[in-house]
């Protein structure tokens, strides 16, 4: 069976460090930056790109809202008390939020793939970037780019967001939400030749440098996710106010209720909770 770190450092930034880590096969430090040239840098967005395509940002996307946020909210003290009064509640407001949030992500995905095209540019060879992407893109490379981008779990980032809203994520947040259950299904699902194509390339000129790349890849990609997108949230907050009004006003009227002055029935839902 392969390690989770052999396998998952094919995917530059997806490189788990367990608590016991055999020592580096290599000690070179990573390359100076250089200038990047148009060419290189196409290439590095190519395959910024196929590592964070918008396909899989959608199947990640859909795992989130259909199954990690409404099984973290269902244990939410919270929203298990809105639920008693108005059963149904948690899963109109996750229904609200979905658009603006999946529109939001998709929409800024090219300025994810336009930082580290250039991170990938200022430090990999063309003929590495080349290499590179016929690994992503051969069989065993889609499998693996899939599995792991698929099996990520951001349960504890949910709850995070829950907990300490103003809170940013840090890149051991995204390597714990990607890497180990990412590792989990690598290791239990790879075919004896996927695991050899995965060696040959993590221990290929491109696969190694791919490797150095790694912290710096995280950091890029956990700074671009902590920034503020005060539009988006606006959007979503405006969404999640009249749905929930509506959702509410419908319930009360469907349960013959008048509606409910401040301070009562109604007040049980706050901002804070939702």
């Amino acid at each position: 069976m392969m390690g989770p770190v052999l396998l998952l450092a094919a995917l530059g930034g997806q490189s788990a460090q367990p608590a016991r880590t055999p020592p580096p096969i290599f000690v070179p430090a990573p390359p100076t930056p250089t200038a990047i040239s148009p060419a290189a840098k196409a290439l590095g967005v190519e395959m910024a790109s196929v590592l964070n395509s918008e396909e899989l940002t959608l199947k990640q996307s859909r795992k989130l809202f259909d199954e990690t946020m409404p099984k973290v909210l269902a244990a939410n003290a919270e929203y298990k008390q809105i639920e008693v009064s108005y059963p149904g509640f948690t899963a109109h407001i996750i229904a609200a939020i979905r658009p603006e949030a999946e529109r939001s992500t998709i929409q800024r995905l090219p300025d994810l793939w336009d930082r580290l095209g250039a991170l990938y540019a200022r430090n990999l060879t063309e003929a590495d970037m080349r290499q590179a992407l016929a690994f992503y893109r051969s069989p065993s490379g889609s499998w693996l780019i899939r599995v792991v981008g698929e099996g990520a779990d951001f349960s504890k980032l949910v709850q995070q967001s829950i907990d300490k809203p103003d809170s940013n994520i840090q890149s051991g947040d995204l390597r714990e939400a990607i890497i180990v259950p990412g590792a989990k299904a690598l290791t239990s699902s790879a075919t004896p030749a996927q695991r050899k194509d995965i060696i040959r390339f993590v221990f290929s000129p491109a696969g190694v440098k791919i490797r150095r790349l790694g912290p710096a890849v995280m950091q890029t990609v956990t700074a671009w996710s902590n920034e503020p997108q005060p539009d988006a949230e606006k959007v979503i907050e405006a969404a999640v106010t009249k749905a929930a009004s509506e959702f509410i006003e419908n319930a009360d009227k469907a349960a013959g209720e008048a509606p409910q002055p401040a301070g009562g029935r109604r007040a049980a839902v706050s901002k804070d909770q939702i």
